[in-house]
């Protein structure tokens, strides 16, 4: 990965677009809408959007 695509996918903008979109999934879930299934197919989802490896120390 080029630097100049590290330093967009932990840009503020999008880790704050990312930690909104994880907020709303765990809302939906902590609300009954969505199963335990369906949140971590979410997540992984939003994660592989926004360039967010599941390891990373700012992932949700």
């Amino acid at each position: 990965m080029t630097k100049a695509k590290q330093a967009d996918r932990l840009s503020p903008e999008n880790l704050m677009n990312y930690h909104l979109s994880v907020l709303l999934v765990n809302k939906l879930y902590d609300d009954g809408e969505i199963t335990a299934r369906e949140k971590a197919k979410m997540l992984t989802i939003l994660g592989d959007k926004y360039g967010i490896d599941s390891c990373s120390i700012f992932a949700a």
